[in-house]
């Protein structure tokens, strides 16, 4: 009896000792994977300032002065946040229309110009 508990105990430990390496292993895959994030969260950091600075010399019509400066990203652990409902009139109207003024004429979608192409 105390020879089959003491393999059953043996048994135990190997298993233990199983399970611990594989939490090992899977630790390391995941601090490697945070490390390539970093990485790259850090390159597009990088890569958006200098987008920032590219667009900077360009104006909307309309628009004096100096480009406002930009926003700094808040980033959030928390639950997403719900967007607000865009009513169909902020897109144009019911029907499509454009809803801006002076705004160029919409493409004609109907089914006769569609045969064309």
């Amino acid at each position: 009896e105390i020879a089959a508990a003491a393999n059953e105990q043996a048994e135990g430990i190997g298993q233990v000792n199983t399970g611990l390496g594989q939490i090992d292993q899977v630790t390391q895959q995941n601090t490697a994977s945070a490390e390539e994030s970093a990485a790259a969260a850090q390159e597009l950091s990088g890569q958006a300032a200098q987008l920032r600075q590219l667009l900077q010399r360009f104006r909307l019509k309309g628009q004096g002065g100096a480009s406002p400066e930009p926003r700094q990203a808040v980033v959030s652990a928390g639950k997403p946040q719900e967007r607000p409902s865009v009513s169909s009139a902020a897109w144009g109207g019911a029907n499509g229309t454009q809803a801006a003024k002076g705004a160029p004429p919409a493409i004609a979608l109907d089914d006769d110009e569609f045969g064309r192409y």
